[in-house]
């Protein structure tokens, strides 16, 4: 179980440097407390996430109209290729056969594409390169992927998904995650702002931690699921 640091500039003493510091002003000193302490849950979320999810519905449905992105642009599931190499190491290393992607966007990823390992073997899917048998894209502000797992599985995998969720959302979020996962989760976490402004004026990331704050949250969660292991990727620029 690992949480580790990044900087996608590849400025790595950088991202070091500001992995502890409160990146916006929202982040205060009852920002973790109101985190650990909420009550919400499935069934019960807050009011901000049950407006986030019809602000991303319509997203999806109608395209980003203020920033002219069509809709089948939007959320395409594109964040996902950075990370597939590492995903396929921790496949591998699990015996992983089944795969969650919990906030998959439209799911493009998965349609048809030329893929090629270290050894030079080519795959005309994510899913062959991966070799897994089954496949599950979950997205509550996808209308086509609004149906919640029914069973687990043994990877999810989310990218770009949490920091779109409001703080007092991500304990019972990442504790869903977690109750799905048979073997491993794997995220990674922007800790910078978005280029894109949602229709109601907020920015896309409106959780922006520090690296402390994600540990102390999974650290959390993570002890209720002893058996399922994590690897999480916290990226600043």
């Amino acid at each position: 179980n690992q949480v580790y640091v990044y900087s996608i500039t590849g400025q790595a003493d950088n991202a070091i440097t500001v992995c502890g510091r409160v990146l916006d002003k929202e982040c205060n000193s009852d920002s973790l407390e109101i985190a650990l302490e909420s009550k919400y849950d499935r069934s019960n979320p807050s009011p901000a996430y049950l407006s986030y999810i019809d602000m991303y519905s319509k997203l999806h449905i109608d395209g980003d109209l203020e920033n002219k992105v069509h809709a089948e642009m939007v959320y395409a599931g594109k964040s996902m290729v950075p990370w597939i190499t590492a995903i396929k190491d921790l496949i591998a290393l699990t015996n992983s056969k089944t795969l969650l992607d919990y906030g998959s966007g439209k799911g493009f990823q998965y349609e048809s594409m030329l893929l090629e390992d270290k050894d030079q073997m080519k795959y005309q899917s994510l899913q062959k390169y991966w070799n897994v048998s089954e496949i599950y894209c979950y997205d509550p502000g996808y209308p086509s992927y609004q149906k919640l797992p029914r069973k687990q599985y043994d990877a999810v995998v989310l990218t770009d998904v949490l920091e779109h969720c409001r703080q007092e959302d991500i304990k019972w979020i990442l504790a869903e995650i977690f109750s799905l996962a048979r073997k491993f989760v794997f995220a990674n976490i922007a800790c910078y702002k978005a280029r894109q402004i949602l229709p109601n004026g907020d920015n896309a990331h409106c959780t922006i931690r520090p690296t402390a704050w994600w540990n102390s949250v999974l650290l959390l969660v993570a002890s209720n699921y002893p058996e399922v292991k994590y690897c999480v990727l916290v990226e600043f620029i």
